[in-house]
Formats: structure tokens, sequence, C-alpha cells
């Protein structure tokens, strides 16, 4: 064979023999020539964030406070809930399992939240004088609280659930009532156990000049007596400015109104019924868009004893409304309702069916019964 001929066919020789380590070279090592690229983390965007951003403004924390969240989100502390802060609460609930991924800075997420390190080493925003702590140590450990009920808290407010009404709980209970636009105390109070969807309803201890003496029922009366002053009291101190407009696109502040005696949504429910109001939206668009009558939404405690409700209502917590749609019989408004449920479109609670109204409620889990 020619030189040249010989040294040509080598060359193609090589070319075929270096053809498979080049198409090796360009392929990532370990990994098959079908992988694909890593997965996108998913978005939260649309009417999804704009309801987390309304959620989140409803709550009614100080500029301050949400400062103080966004360093530990680490995100520019300016003070606002907008788009960048709500997205990092939802890529916060992403990362992890046991939270709702919603992007709303609900309980179980902010006392996660505020567990962590501020990514900027900034200090907590709130801290009581021991004489302040030494009160609110009092005040709990007087209200009652079964073990249960002070682990519930615990949990709440992301503290070791040990079932004690200590000085670290007493702490961490002020930090969350600032983060949520209460009065940051420490003492377990109805408008905090409102917020918290905890049963406010406890077993007052039995005060000194009480003991061994006077009648049982005057006892019983007074300390029912006591109760209903502080419950009324806290109400007041919570009320914050009367909120006017709209909740959400058609239903307003007014609607919500207790009835009896007109008082306005307490400031530390108005993210509880603003939920609920996004719910009712979602029940008024099932039905074509007609307009929805709310007979009964919140319930201050006078005019929910007054009218016979339950001492632990979920009027009173701002999570329940009794309503009526236009044209629409109530028998066909509990269908419907249940049905929304069922197929995971409305939040499950519970259910009332009445011959003249529907109630429906957001407690998280099913109740039904008829009136």
């Amino acid at each position: 064979m020619p030189a040249q001929q010989q040294t040509q066919g080598q060359d193609n020789q090589v070319q075929q023999d270096t053809a498979p380590a080049q198409q090796q070279q360009q392929q990532a090592p370990g990994q098959a020539p079908e992988a694909q690229g890593p997965e996108q983390a998913p978005e939260l965007d649309g009417a999804q964030l704009q309801s987390a951003i309304r959620f989140n403004k409803a709550r009614g924390y100080n500029r301050l406070r949400v400062q103080a969240i966004q360093r530990k989100l680490g995100v520019p502390p300016d003070g606002d809930f907008g788009p960048v802060t709500t997205r990092a609460i939802f890529a916060f609930q992403v990362a992890r399992s046991n939270l709702e991924s919603d992007g709303k800075l609900g309980p179980q997420t902010y006392a996660a939240i505020i567990s962590t390190p501020a990514a900027d080493g900034s200090p907590t925003a709130v801290e009581l004088t021991p004489a302040q702590v030494n009160n609110a140590l009092r005040f709990n450990r007087n209200r009652g609280f079964s073990r249960q009920r002070i682990i519930a808290i615990q949990e709440q407010i992301g503290v070791n659930p040990d079932g004690r009404f200590g000085p670290v709980t007493v702490g961490a209970l002020a930090e969350w009532q600032a983060a949520n636009g209460l009065q940051a105390d420490g003492k377990a109070g109805q408008a905090t156990l409102g917020a918290m969807r905890i049963d406010p309803v406890v077993r007052p201890r039995p005060r000194p000049d009480n003991l061994g003496g006077g009648q049982p029922g005057e006892d019983q009366a007074q300390q029912t007596q006591h109760g209903d002053d502080t419950e009324q009291e806290e109400e007041q101190q919570q009320q914050g400015p009367v909120p006017e407009g709209n909740i959400t696109a058609n239903f307003t502040w007014n609607e919500f109104r207790s009835r009896g005696d007109q008082k306005p949504v307490p400031a530390s429910l108005r993210p509880v019924v603003t939920e609920l109001c996004e719910q009712l939206e979602v029940i008024r668009a099932a039905f074509g868009g007609r307009s929805m009558s709310v007979n009964s939404g919140y319930r201050s405690p006078w005019w929910n004893k007054k009218v016979g409700g339950a001492s632990n209502s979920y009027h009173k917590r701002g999570m329940a409304a009794d309503f009526n749609v236009a044209g629409v019989r109530p028998s066909q408004v509990r269908v419907k309702v249940r049905e929304l449920i069922s197929q995971g479109k409305l939040k499950q609670g519970g259910v009332g069916a009445y011959a003249t109204f529907t109630h429906y409620d957001i407690r998280g889990s099913e109740a039904r019964w008829n009136g």
C-alpha cells in the first residue's frame, strides 16, 4: 500500500477511535444521556400571591415587627409585606414539610420563622422586664389552664412543649403577640387565644378572698363576673382602629360587625375574618357570583351570650358566618358547600343546616348538623 493511503487510513481509524471519547467528554460524569436539568422549585404568583399579601398585611404587624421577620428570612427589611417578602415566606414553607405552602404568615409559620436565627444576627425585638414577666406568670397560672392547653399554646409559639408556664414561655408568647398585632405582655388572655384559635374556655382558680368562706353559688357568680369583665377589658384593649371598607372583593367590615351591639371585629381577629371571607368568595363564585347576605358574622362576647350562643362559639372567634345566597334555598346552599369541601375547593369546617340560612365555619375539621 502506498505510504499516503496508509497514513490516511490510520487517520480515519484514529478519528473513529476517538469519537466515543469525545462524546464522553461532552457528557457530565455519572449523568445518563437522557437526564435533564434540576427540576424548578415551585413559585407563588398570580392570585395566590395577591391573596397571601392581603392576608399578611391584614395580620396587623407593625413596621418593626415586619422588619424583624424580614431579617429572619434574609430579605430587604423595608417593613412591608410585598411580593419579595411573601415569596420568601412561601420558600421558607416549601423547605419545611410540616408547614402549609401558601405564603401566608399564620401562627405555625411565624413560630417556625421566629425560632430561626436572623440572617444579619440581630436580636429579638421584644423584651419584658422582670416585673412584667412575674405579672404575666401570675396571670397565666391563675387562668387554670390544663397541661394540654399550655402545650397547645407552646406549640403555637415555638417553645419546648413541657406543659408549664415558665419565663421562657412568657417571653416567647410576648414575641408571638407582637408579631400578630397584639399587646405584647406575655398574658394568654381571650384575644390571644382567639388569634391562636385555641378554645378560650378556662376554669378560673378560686381567688384567695373566696377560699373557705361564702356560699358556693356566690363564689361561682363572682368568678363568672370576673371572667366577663376580663374578657370585655381585653377586647377593648385589642380593638385598635375601626376597620372600614372591604375585607375582600364582595364582603365588608360592616357586614361582620356584632349585630346586637354593633361592635367591630377586634384587631386580633381580623386576619381570621379575612381568611373566612376568602372562603365565602369561593362559595359566591360557585353560585355564579350571586350576592350573599351575612346574617351573623363576628359576635362580641356580650352579644353571643345574649343570643344563646355556645361559650366557645366560632362566631366569637371570627371564624363563622351565617348567610344566604340570593335566589337559592338554604338546603341547596348547604349541598353546594359540602360539595366544594369534598372537592378540596373549600376549607374543611362546620356546616350547619337551618331552615332560613346556612352556617359555615373554618375550624379545619369536619362538623355537620341540622339546626
